[in-house]
């Protein structure tokens, strides 16, 4: 008989085993993040790589000389493209795609 509620014991002890480890994985997920906390390291180390760049670079090339700004950037604009093929049979009756 003692065996028996040694048992049941034991169950039951294994039933609530995991919401002990419910409640601490929750304790950990309600700490906010810090971005004061983050610690940030600046290397001097230069990059050494196994092969010469010249011949896969422009020449004169400096990756320093000029910040890229947006308003560098050309962009190019087409108002149709032409497909090699009927979109029509790939879409629902009526589709618009700008339709809001």
């Amino acid at each position: 008989m003692k065996i028996r509620k040694y048992i049941a014991v034991l169950f039951i002890a294994a039933m609530f085993l995991p919401l002990f480890s419910a409640k601490a994985e929750k304790e950990v997920k309600d700490n906010q993040f810090n971005i004061q906390d983050v610690v940030f390291e600046e290397q001097d180390d230069v990059l050494e790589l196994d092969f010469d760049t010249t011949g896969h670079l422009p020449s004169g090339f400096d990756p320093y000389a000029n910040e890229v700004s947006i308003q560098t950037i050309q962009f190019m604009e087409e108002d149709e493209v032409e497909l090699d093929f009927d979109t029509t049979t790939y879409l629902p009756e009526n589709f618009d795609a700008y339709n809001k």
